[in-house]
């Protein structure tokens, strides 16, 4: 294959539209997985001592009574993003103010239980 040939290819595979996204809401394990994978943006919304002790890699902890202050940290209000706490009480209440926000594709894992692959811990 030629060099133009390869950069055609390429460009035709980034150009390839990505798979759609679930409707915002509730999701369960495999489904967040999925999303993280197309790169969702993760966010903890529980304490720093409960992410020190185990998170999602590559999550950002807002915490759930800093969400309206920090929402910025979140990201773009259209981009989509992923909550999870302890039990699903909290991100409840952050997924809410988010929407109220304007953000536009809020998923919801509930609990770090619900989770199916690894867990990392530190900050």
């Amino acid at each position: 294959m030629t060099t133009l040939a390869a950069l055609a290819a390429a460009l035709a595979l980034a150009a390839a539209p990505a798979a759609p996204l679930p409707p915002p809401g509730l999701v369960d394990g495999p489904t967040a997985q999925a999303l993280v994978k197309a790169g969702v943006t993760v966010v903890d919304v529980r304490t720093p001592a409960e992410y020190a002790g185990g998170h999602i890699p590559g999550a950002k902890l807002v915490p759930v009574d800093q969400i309206e202050a920090r929402a910025a940290e979140v990201g773009p209000k259209e981009r989509p993003v992923i909550l999870y706490c302890r039990t699903g009480r909290r991100t409840a209440m952050a997924r809410a103010t988010l929407v109220r926000l304007g953000f536009t594709a809020v998923y919801d894992l509930q609990g770090l239980g619900n989770w199916p692959g690894p867990v990392v811990a530190g900050p």
